[in-house]
């Protein structure tokens, strides 16, 4: 499955997340952007909101993407407790205009 994500710089983007059935309610799930896969320090870090059981939304504004073009790497992981679960991970490009 493709989850490479490509988007203008200095425009926003929803990202919408299905998680895991096996994953119980109670959790954080976290969008993390990395300046390569591996990378330990994090660039961006959004906090998603549960829209309904099972599906997080991420809002990634436009002064978020004003950053320079080029491939990044983002992971989307599920905390809860001192469990992590990574969801999704695969490049992020930011384009110019």
């Amino acid at each position: 499955m493709n989850n490479e994500i490509e988007i203008y710089k200095n425009n926003s983007k929803t990202l919408t997340v299905t998680l895991p059935e096996s994953i119980d309610s109670g959790y954080t799930a976290l969008f993390q952007l990395f300046e390569n896969e591996n990378e330990t320090e994090i660039l961006l870090e959004i906090t998603g909101s549960t829209i309904e059981d099972y599906i997080t939304i991420f809002d990634i504004t436009a002064e978020m993407n004003n950053i320079t073009p080029q491939v990044y790497y983002y992971t989307v992981n599920v905390y809860k407790d001192d469990l992590i679960n990574t969801v999704v991970s695969d490049s992020y490009s930011i384009i110019e205009k």
